[in-house]
C-alpha cells in the first residue's frame, strides 16, 4: 500500500495529530535497514527527507529489535496498519506514525488479498498471469538469469577464499556437484571437499584409485564387501585413507533411493573420475573453451557457466554475452515446475527462460515475495 501510495491522500494525519503531506515515498530497501529510503514529505508543514519503516503493528518495532539497532534512529516516519504502542527515539521524543489502516479503501486490500495472499494451487499470480506480455516475459527472465547466475557464483567466491584462489580445487568441488544433480548434488559437493586437491592430481593416473577415493569419502563403501569389484575398492581406499589421513564428513548422505540407474551414486562417481583421469587442468579448459559440443547440457548451465561466470568476475573481464549464447543454445529443460508455468502459458523458450523460472519460483513464488517481483509489481501497479 504504501509502495504504490494506494491509500487517501488528502487530509492525512499523523496518530498525533501532525499533518502529513507525502512528496515521495522513497526507495524499496532490499537490503537491512529501514524499508525505504530518501522519503520526501511534509510533517506540519516542515519539509523531511530520510528513511521510513513499515511495520502490520507498531509494536513490531520492538519485537524486530529495531531499538537496539542505531540505523533505525533517523526514521523520519514509521508506518503501520494498526497502531497498538507508541515508539520513540533514543531521547525519548515519539516518532511520527502513520496509521495506514484509516486511509486505505477496502476494495484495495480485498483486491491484495484475492491476487497476491490467499492460497493457490501454483504460484499468487497465476490468474492474472497474461496481463503480463511475452516480451515482458523475455525481458525479466534475462534478469532472473543473471541473479541465478550470481546466487550461484556466491558459494564459488566463498569456496575461493577457503582454497587460497585455487580455481582448479573449487572446480573440481563445483563439478562433482553437478555430477550429483539436484539430489545428491550438496553431498558430491561435501564429498569434493572432504578430499585435499592434491590428493586427486597424485591419483589421478589409476582411474580405479580415483574411484576409490571418491566413492569412500561419500562412504559407499562399507562393508560387508559385495564382489570382487568393491573388495578391491575398499583396499585400495583403505591405503588412500591411511596415505592422506583422510576423514569422512558425517553429516553426509547420499541418496539412491528413485533414482533411474544411470543416475545411481556410484555411477556418477565413476564418470567423474574417468574425466579427473583423463586430465587435471580442467579449470583451463572450461575458462578457454568456446565450443558448446564437448560438454554435457546440465553441467553446462549447473556447473560450467557459474565457473566461468565467476571466474569473469574475478578477473574482472565482462563475458556475459558468450554465456548467454551458451546457455540459449540449450534448450529449455522439462521438470514439475517448468510444466506448471507452461501450462499457465509462461514463454520458455531455451535454458535461459527455464533457470530463470526455477529461480523465480524457490526465491520469489515460494515466499510470496510478490512486491520484489517484477511481475508483482507490474500486476499491482495497475490495480
Amino acid at each position: 500500500m504504501w509502495r504504490f501510495q494506494k491509500f487517501t491522500k488528502s487530509s492525512l494525519q499523523t496518530v498525533n495529530g501532525e499533518s502529513l503531506e507525502i512528496l515521495f515515498p522513497g526507495h524499496l530497501n532490499s537490503l537491512s535497514g529501514p524499508d525505504f529510503s530518501e522519503a520526501k514529505l511534509y510533517l506540519d508543514q516542515l519539509y523531511w527527507c530520510g528513511a521510513v519503516e513499515l511495520h502490520v503493528n507498531a509494536s513490531d518495532w520492538f519485537r524486530h529489535a529495531h531499538h537496539t539497532d542505531s540505523s533505525y534512529d533517523n526514521v523520519i516516519l514509521h508506518v503501520v496498519w494498526n497502531f497498538d504502542s507508541d515508539v520513540c527515539y533514543p531521547k525519548g521524543t515519539p516518532i511520527p506514525t502513520l496509521e495506514l489502516r484509516n486511509y486505505v479503501d477496502e476494495k484495495v486490500v480485498e483486491n491484495y488479498n484475492n491476487n497476491f495472499r490467499k492460497k493457490t494451487q501454483f504460484i499468487p499470480c497465476e490468474s492474472q498471469l497474461t496481463a503480463f506480455s511475452s516480451s515482458k516475459w523475455l525481458a525479466f527472465q534475462e534478469r532472473l538469469f543473471v541473479e541465478r547466475m550470481e546466487w550461484r557464483t556466491r558459494t564459488i567466491r566463498e569456496a575461493l577464499q577457503q582454497s587460497k584462489n585455487d580455481w582448479e580445487a573449487i572446480f573440481f568441488s563445483v563439478l562433482a556437484k553437478g555430477f550429483g544433480l539436484n539430489l545428491n548434488g550438496n553431498s558430491f559437493y561435501a564429498m569434493a571437499q572432504s578430499i585435499p586437491f592434491k590428493c586427486v592430481l597424485q591419483t589421478r593416473t589409476d582411474v580405479l584409485n580415483l574411484e576409490a577415493l571418491f566413492m569412500g569419502q561419500a562412504g559407499l563403501l562399507k562393508l560387508p564387501q559385495k564382489g570382487n569389484y568393491h573388495a578391491e575398492l575398499y583396499q585400495s581406499y583403505q591405503y588412500l585413507k591411511s596415505k592422506y589421513k583422510l576423514r569422512i564428513n558425517p553429516l553426509l548422505k547420499i541418496h539412491i533411493a528413485r533414482l533411474r540407474p544411470p543416475n545411481f551414486p556410484t555411477i556418477r562417481l565413476a564418470q567423474l573420475a574417468k574425466v579427473y583421469a583423463k586430465s587435471a587442468a580442467l579449470f583451463q579448459a572450461v575458462v578457454q573453451g568456446t565450443s558448446l559440443s564437448n560438454y554435457f547440457e546440465l553441467l553446462l548451465i549447473n556447473t560450467l557457466i557459474p565457473i566461468r561466470y565467476a571466474y569473469a568476475n574475478y578477473c574482472g573481464k565482462g563475458v556475459e554475452d558468450a554465456l548467454f549464447e551458451w546457455a540459449a543454445s540449450v534448450p529449455a529443460e522439462n521438470n514439475r515446475i517448468l510444466s506448471q508455468f507452461k501450462a499457465l502459458e509462461v514463454p520458455q523458450i531455451n535454458a535461459i527462460a527455464s533457470q530463470a523460472l526455477l529461480h523465480l519460483h524457490k526465491n520469489y513464488c515460494t515466499f510470496t515475495k510478490c512486491l520484489s517481483c517484477q511481475v508483482g509489481y507490474e500486476l499491482m501497479k495497475t490495480e
